[in-house]
């Protein structure tokens, strides 16, 4: 019942919300800012983590208009948000317009509507951005809608060469530091697509992807309203650490923009064109307050545009089709910690307080599996595991995936030469996966100190204990 009393809100949310923020209006025609054409560039060969999905597939998401390899201006990749295409989202607005004032277009598809897991998802991204640089032989740039802004983020973060392929990002609403409206849903029906959890305030994917500021080389801007319906609280949710981040309110004081408005929000659209004709991001000095008698960008087909923006209430069906899970998917190998650390502690010596059984041994939690795990025998006030790393290594974070026996409150701690001392701790931990930031902490030994009583049984155990670091 909680499940269907969600489907039933949202449906009637975006219904109202797409009434609202989509009623036609008359266009007020802007002259359009021509880009200078770009050179032939250089790039970075692929690096960073190895891409998971298989390249015909993620070859196939792409779709080019034919004159990517000869056109004069910046090619432009659109992403659309989750259960978005890019014809719902796109081709009334965005993509109409750059193609008619000259600009190669590519679009991406996004796996199962978007709906899953991020860690996935972008790999349709990094695919597309290396196949059309690559195509074109030119930088390019790109504009995502809510998801659709968080992976071009995720990509230039953990993937190195981006940042060469890249001139500019521009997001339009995107949630990098989550939105309450998830945790209400989460927090409802105790399950949530992996994409909801990643973008419920306080999740372990934005904590990490907003740890370190936006890559050198790559112009960012986050356009974001105070004044809206689903990502807040503003302007936290769509503030991202070294991009420029700006708000629709910082053109139009006290305008209302609601999540899908952005997309032909006429404010949003001079901020975005700014970023794109310019080089660096956005900059409000050259955005003329005329632009607020606007409601639609010139250009925008407003019949086409409420035909298909209506049909994403039956998109939604597609969010409820998902899987459902019952917590965050545990953050991969590559975001645990700083860009280029390993899992230090796979297959390495460790020392544990006890064990229930043979089947339960310490190195079960080292192993690389979550289908293996280490248990304590019956508890006690200080339980604990540590791993001997081999040698001195410097420590980036840690990832504990916990089993349902977890400890509320427990201790990560580094050996010092002559005593463990505790680097990060916590009361309350509340189970699940467990991602920890650290910063660049020196050991050889590190671990993990059970302090408080088991949850739910009367032992700790633990399916995979990861260490990131170099």
């Amino acid at each position: 019942m909680r499940r269907l009393n969600t489907r039933l809100g949202l449906l009637t949310l975006a219904a109202v919300l797409v009434a609202a923020g989509m009623s036609p209006v008359q266009s007020v025609a802007a002259a359009p800012v021509a880009a200078p054409a770009p050179a032939m560039a250089t790039f970075a060969a692929p690096s960073g983590p190895a891409l998971q999905t298989p390249a015909a597939t993620l070859a196939s998401a792409l779709t080019c208009s034919s004159d990517l390899p000869t056109a004069a201006k910046t090619p432009i990749l659109l992403v659309p948000g989750t259960v978005e295409t890019a014809e719902h989202a796109y081709s009334w607005g965005y993509q109409k317009v750059l193609l008619e004032q000259g600009y190669p277009v590519c679009t991406v598809s996004l796996p199962n509507g978007g709906t899953g897991d991020m860690q996935t998802t972008v790999e349709y991204v990094v695919s597309a951005v290396r196949s059309m640089s690559d195509t074109s032989g030119k930088q390019i740039s790109v504009i995502g809608h809510s998801q659709g802004g968080l992976l071009p983020a995720a990509a230039i973060r953990y993937w190195p060469d981006m940042a060469s392929r890249i001139d500019d990002i521009v997001s339009l609403d995107s949630p990098y530091g989550g939105t309450r409206l998830a945790d209400y849903i989460c927090d409802s029906t105790h399950a949530c697509p992996a994409l909801v959890w990643q973008v419920s305030r306080n999740n372990d994917w934005s904590r990490a992807l907003r740890r370190y500021p936006v890559p050198a080389g790559v112009s960012y801007t986050s356009i974001g309203t105070s004044r809206t319906d689903l990502v807040f609280p503003s302007p936290d949710a769509t503030y991202l650490p070294g991009a420029t981040n700006l708000l629709v309110q910082d053109v139009c004081a006290g305008r209302y923009v609601d999540h899908l408005g952005m997309l032909s929000d006429a404010p949003a659209h001079a901020i975005a064109m700014d970023a794109l004709t310019h080089a660096g991001a956005a900059s409000l000095s050259r955005i003329s307050s005329s632009i607020c008698d606007s409601l639609h960008f010139a250009g925008v087909d407003v019949h086409r545009m409420e035909q298909l923006i209506w049909l994403l209430e039956d998109l939604l069906d597609v969010l409820f089709d998902a899987v459902w899970l019952s917590t965050e998917p545990p953050l991969r190998e590559y975001a645990i910690g700083a860009l280029g650390d390993t899992n230090l502690a796979l297959g390495k010596p460790v020392t544990v307080s006890s064990t229930e059984s043979s089947s339960y041994v310490g190195s079960k939690a080292v192993d690389g599996s979550r289908s293996t795990r280490w248990s304590t025998s019956v508890w006690n006030s200080s339980d604990w595991i540590y791993v001997d790393l081999g040698s001195t290594k410097s420590v980036n974070g840690v990832q504990i995936q916990w089993e349902a026996a977890y400890a509320d409150d427990y201790r990560i701690q580094r050996w010092n030469g002559s005593a463990w001392e505790t680097v990060w701790s916590t009361t309350g931990g509340g189970g699940n996966n467990a991602s920890v930031a650290l910063n660049a902490v020196s050991t050889r030994y590190l671990r993990v100190l059970m302090t408080g009583g088991p949850c739910c049984f009367n032992n700790y155990s633990m399916w995979e204990l990861q260490v990131a670091g170099h």
